[in-house]
């Protein structure tokens, strides 16, 4: 009898530790109807939609901070038949939306997702600035015949006004933000219909929320050079201006529970950047009038070219070394400017003479 007691006495020793260490890796369950994964642009926006909609929402974000990709967007938002367009009287139409649209793309796009885009535009535009998105200036860029390019007034990226603001909302919401917390694997039940998400948090426990729906916004993979040369050979040894978490998470979350995948060698090369700094020259300053010349001084190109056609030029030139010139007209609207003179990115004289000897 003494030796039955020592038995359960030891035994309940051992699984005391045991369950305390259960309940310190795995969490019980939660139950939403929408669990969204990854808090860039799209994830923030989807997560204010579903809870519009009336549904509970888990949004989750493996950094310590919101903004994804997003926040590195320098140039600014494209969109058709706007209150700014209109305002400026700006001819524009779908259909030549379109058909810029179909030319950069070389015509390999999906026309029926394009329609998507270029019919939701304006009210995307519209909505942002409801919430109080500064997208009041409007000009045109690389790869469009007209000005549809929509920005903030003030030169800053649109980048970081659109997660300034998309942050702001999230935070007045009822939506559950999870930062730190990444999602490993989603589950689905025998009819294949969503069952739950499985999470870590940054202390290493892992949790499933059960829920109806999810939403999968974890970006792309350009932070990830084994990602994007191995789905494109070509790009071996190219730097990226991506967002360290730009790691292609959406692969294997979706890989697993059968989603197929096409043209993911299609990744667009961006011509203007800084190597040293692995930063990304906004856009905009070709837009307003900046001009490109190699290291003998000869402009090469029309600044306003696709990009992936401009790449292919200044990937041309000598010793690949490309100049951007823009004068103080050009820098004064646009705010991003400074921040490269602040970075000692930019050469700076009063003529053009003794800028040539300063490159």
């Amino acid at each position: 009898m003494e030796k039955i007691k020592i038995v359960i006495i030891i035994l309940a020793m051992v699984l005391i530790p045991i369950s305390l260490a259960y309940w310190f890796l795995f969490e019980p369950a939660i139950k939403v109807d929408v669990v969204v994964i990854g808090a860039g642009a799209g994830g923030m926006s989807a997560s204010l939609e579903a809870e519009n909609q009336g549904s509970s929402v888990v949004l989750l974000e493996k950094m310590p901070y919101v903004g994804g990709n997003t926040v590195r967007a320098t140039a600014g938002m494209n969109a058709v038949l706007t209150p700014q367009q209109k305002e400026r009287e700006i001819k524009d139409s779908k259909n030549i939306f379109l058909n810029d649209i179909l030319e950069s793309g070389h015509g390999l796009n999906s026309v029926e997702l394009i329609e998507v885009l270029i019919d939701n535009s304006a009210d995307a535009v519209s909505w942002l600035t409801d919430l109080g998105a500064d997208l009041d200036d409007v000009g045109i860029l690389a790869g469009h015949s007209k000005a549809r390019t929509h920005r903030p007034s003030g030169g800053q990226p649109i980048g970081s006004e659109v997660v300034k603001t998309l942050s702001s909302a999230i935070q007045k919401s009822s939506v559950d933000l999870r930062l730190e917390h990444k999602a490993v694997e989603i589950e689905l039940d025998r009819d294949d219909k969503v069952k739950k998400v499985q999470v870590i948090d940054n202390t290493g426990k892992i949790y499933d929320i059960k829920c109806n729906s999810v939403v999968v916004a974890t970006g792309g993979f350009g932070g990830s050079s084994e990602q994007f040369v191995y789905y494109n050979p070509n790009l071996k040894g190219y730097h990226t201006t991506n967002s360290p978490s730009a790691t292609g998470d959406f692969i294997e979350l979706a890989d697993k529970i059968g989603a197929k995948f096409t043209d993911m060698e299609y990744i667009q090369t961006h011509p203007t950047v800084s190597p040293h700094y692995g930063m990304l020259i906004t856009e905009a300053i070709r837009g307003n009038g900046g001009i490109l010349v190699n290291n003998q001084g000869v402009r090469f190109a029309d600044e306003m070219k696709n990009r992936d056609h401009l790449s292919e030029d200044l990937l041309a030139q000598p010793d690949r070394e490309v100049y951007l010139i823009f004068n103080e007209d050009i820098r004064q609207p646009l705010a991003a400017s400074d921040d490269y003179i602040d970075m000692n990115i930019v050469l700076s004289s009063d003529t053009i003479e003794e800028l040539a000897r300063l490159g």
